[in-house]
């Protein structure tokens, strides 16, 4: 689950050139949609709270906020406005 949520991840900068490159909007919320689900079948099946290893759980931690970073910057493209919290 940790590889297919960094290689969501690792789209993020073509998904944005090829949408901007063909006026298409739409791509850059199949690859939120996307990612989110990557995101979520990540974080379901990771214990990172009761992980022992610290610098696993860090890196997993990172990994966390990165994706958030990119979910955060798609929206913005988009002129959506995330909440705080859910």
């Amino acid at each position: 689950m940790q590889k297919d949520l960094m290689l969501q991840l690792s789209r993020y900068n073509e998904v944005a050139e090829n949408s901007f490159l063909e006026l298409a909007p739409h791509k850059i919320c199949q690859y939120v949609y996307d990612l989110a689900n990557s995101f979520n079948r990540f974080y379901h099946d990771t214990k990172i709270i009761t992980e022992e290893n610290k610098e696993q759980q860090a890196s997993w931690i990172g990994l966390i906020r990165l994706a958030k970073d990119v979910l955060n910057s798609c929206i913005g493209v988009l002129g959506i406005e995330a909440p705080e919290r859910m």
